[in-house]
């Protein structure tokens, strides 16, 4: 290995953005076959088509799907700070992921995954406690099903906060 003097190391300035998933089924949660891979697809997709190879070259490394939640439709996005501005701007145009109509909010942009977890928690909380609220008017069967996912929410919750 050659050591250059004066060599400084180089780090990756990342942006991390939190994007609310409402789909047009007017459902809380996501449909069962969409996941992190389709949603990175879609992002890339809507990158190419509104910023052309420039877009996708700047963004092609940096831009990945670090989280997605599909009971609460929140999703954590790694981008580099240089492109971050772009990437929020592909993904409010996009409109549908694998033929399901979907809105996409950035709801925040942090510098560390630390924190954009703190930032998600509480939007996490909110999604149990709409599921909650859904439990009491649906019926027995459905019920159960709410109930696990609210479950499977709050241990998630857990995880993150600790």
């Amino acid at each position: 290995p050659v050591c250059l003097q004066g060599a400084a190391m180089v780090r990756f300035k990342n942006r991390f953005l939190i994007v609310e998933l409402l789909w047009g089924d007017d459902n809380l949660r996501s449909p069962n076959d969409v996941t992190k891979v389709l949603l990175q697809a879609a992002f890339k997709d809507s990158i190419a088509r509104n910023f052309g190879d420039i877009g996708q070259a700047r963004l092609n490394t940096s831009m990945k799907v670090k989280y997605y939640n599909p009971i609460a439709s929140i999703a954590i996005i790694r981008s580099s700070r240089e492109w971050c501005e772009m990437l929020w701007q592909a993904i409010t145009f996009v409109r549908e992921v694998k033929d399901h109509e979907v809105v996409c909010r950035v709801l925040t942009v942090s510098s560390m995954p630390r924190t954009s977890i703190r930032a998600a928690i509480p939007l996490l909380r909110h999604r149990v406690h709409r599921l909650r609220e859904t439990i009491q008017t649906k019926s027995v069967a459905r019920t159960q099903q709410l109930d696990e996912e609210a479950a499977e929410l709050e241990a998630e919750l857990y995880e993150l906060d600790h």
